[in-house]
């Protein structure tokens, strides 16, 4: 009789469990995986394309959170789908390396066999001016998805600024869709070729709005998941400057065959940023932003 009492038990505690499981709320970042769609997978069939593509908002990572691969048995990568994006053609990666503590980057990844330029062939739907604090690249150690996973899945959020302008004339529009649409990846000798040309980014001045980074805003009529941004800058007399990021390659074969995986932390290439002067709308704006007119 003890050992039925025992057994019941024991199904009656199993059936708690199962209940209590099914009765909790979904997260809101729950994600429906394609089976085929691992971690090995993404891993695999994904690469960088655009250093100022940013994200909205994104789900959990691929096969829950599970590792994927080591990089010198130091490093972890995982993945997420992004908000609207629902052929995945564009993740999120989240990647950590465990070197003098603990270090993390973000990128957002697009698939091996898409060619879409997100600021080539999608259409803008609004440009606005906003603060910012980039939390990609080396800044994204700001970032602790198990303490604060907010601010990893509901990214732009927790970033970005209420506009301080909208910009609606249509010659400033022309004017930084000709900077937003420059290369994205060029080659050692087009580098520098632009380094004779356009100043660093970093040897301009950022522009502030209550002390934070001023960026241009880029959102897309097809897809609410992805925006582009490009840092405000100024130089000593007060011309307007927006950067633009790029990957460079030793050569057009590199180029061409160029593999942006996380695998091998971008070896091989690397990224530079410029100053780009949008011309004397932006020129305009800017002095109406930093004078308060």
């Amino acid at each position: 009789m003890n050992g039925t009492k025992k057994i019941f038990t024991v199904f009656l505690i199993i059936q708690l469990i199962a209940l209590s499981a099914c009765s909790r709320e979904p997260s809101p970042y729950d994600y429906d995986y394609p089976k085929d769609v691992t971690p090995r997978f993404c891993f695999e069939n994904y690469k960088a394309f655009d250093p100022n593509i940013r994200y909205t908002e994104c789900y959990e990572f691929v096969s829950t959170r599970k590792r994927t691969e080591k990089v010198l048995g130091m490093a972890s990568i995982e993945y997420s789908a992004i908000k609207d994006v629902d052929d995945l053609s564009f993740v999120v990666c989240y990647k950590t390396i465990h070197w003098f503590g603990e270090n993390r980057w973000i990128y957002v990844l697009r698939r091996n066999d898409c060619d879409i330029e997100p600021i080539m062939d999608y259409t803008p739907s609004q440009i606005e001016l906003c603060t910012y604090d980039d939390l990609m690249g080396s800044d994204a150690s700001k970032i602790d998805v198990v303490e604060d996973p907010e601010s990893y899945y509901r990214y732009a959020e927790n970033t970005f600024s209420d506009p301080i302008l909208t910009i609606d004339s249509p010659e400033a529009i022309a004017e930084i869709m000709a900077v937003a649409q420059c290369p994205t990846m060029m080659t050692t000798e087009r580098s520098s070729r632009e380094d004779e040309v356009y100043p660093s980014s970093y040897s301009l001045k950022k522009v502030s709005w209550q002390e934070k980074p001023v960026y241009v805003k880029i959102t897309f009529a097809e897809c609410a998941g992805l925006v582009w941004v490009g840092e405000l800058l100024t130089d000593d007399e007060g011309r307007a400057y927006m950067e633009r990021s790029a990957y460079v390659h030793g050569s057009e074969e590199g180029q061409k065959e160029a593999n942006l995986l996380v695998s091998n932390d971008f070896a091989g290439q690397f990224m530079k940023s410029w100053g780009y002067p949008p011309g004397e709308h932006m020129d305009a704006i800017l002095s109406g932003l930093t004078t308060g007119e």
